[in-house]
């Protein structure tokens, strides 16, 4: 008799009302509506969650646009666990946090916790990577880095380009219970079949100047942006849709690593 595997998903389900906020899972920001724009959702996590403690950090803000007085502003912030096989799972609530204004509040407000997990991913490249910070970014091996990522992109070159998305299309495969073989393929029929497949395809102009950066991950992760917030590497406009590549990087053995 085959035994069936469980799977466990996880995701984090928010509410607000007036408020803006950050929400980070492992020192790793998932979201935030800090245009005001996002009042409630509901977002997979497992892609950021580790087999043991886990931790989430969360502040918020008033909204500066909001000139009335803060009478019934409210934050709902949960967990939820869907345990399962074959599409059928339960759920249970891991974390639950309910804040609700009271007049003199002083923003922002921020609150955290921990909760223990037992999963089989979780195991992460970066957890063993360099501490990085902007003072101590390579910047010359990092341009070096993107710039490649650019030129086999440009050049339609996927067996080029494979190397470089391994560990992220991997991990992301394990945390989804994705069969290692099925999510390589997926990926190679993305880019060959679809992307570069169309005539159309092409890369936008690689520009450093003015790059951002975020540090996650207790600054394990660094998240490399265009001046404008959006990913360095972009694409052509293909029939009204623009392919961007994240930029999630790690830095390990002298090597940069491209995560998530």
């Amino acid at each position: 008799m085959e035994l069936t595997l469980l799977e466990y998903h996880y995701t984090v389900d928010f509410n607000s009302l007036q408020i803006a906020f950050a929400i980070k899972i492992n020192d790793t920001l998932v979201v935030t509506n800090d245009s005001y724009n996002l009042p409630s959702g509901s977002l997979p996590i497992n892609q950021w969650l580790y087999n043991g403690n886990n931790k989430y950090h969360i502040t918020l803000f008033v909204n500066p646009k909001w000139d009335e007085e803060l009478i019934e502003n409210n934050f709902r912030f949960k967990i939820f666990e869907n345990t399962g096989a074959e599409r059928e799972f339960t759920q249970r609530e891991v974390v639950s946090e309910h804040w609700e204004y009271h007049q003199g509040t002083q923003f922002p407000v921020t609150f955290e916790g921990n909760f223990s997990l037992q999963i089989p991913y979780g195991k992460w490249e970066w957890l063993s990577a360099d501490q990085l910070s902007v003072e101590t970014l390579d910047m010359h091996s990092l341009k070096d880095y993107i710039s490649t990522l650019h030129l086999h992109l440009r050049n339609r070159d996927f067996e080029s380009l494979e190397p470089f998305l391994k560990t992220k299309a991997l991990e992301l495969g394990k945390s989804f219970y994705i069969d290692e073989h099925e999510r390589l393929l997926d990926q190679e029929t993305f880019f060959t079949k679809e992307l570069f497949h169309n005539p159309d395809w092409g890369m936008q102009s690689l520009d450093f100047n003015g790059m951002l950066f975020r540090f996650h991950a207790e600054n394990r992760l660094v998240e490399v942006l265009a001046k404008n917030g959006k990913s360095l590497l972009r694409s052509n406009s293909m029939d009204g849709c623009t392919f961007s590549l994240q930029l999630f990087l790690c830095h390990k053995n002298n090597q940069w690593i491209l995560c998530r």
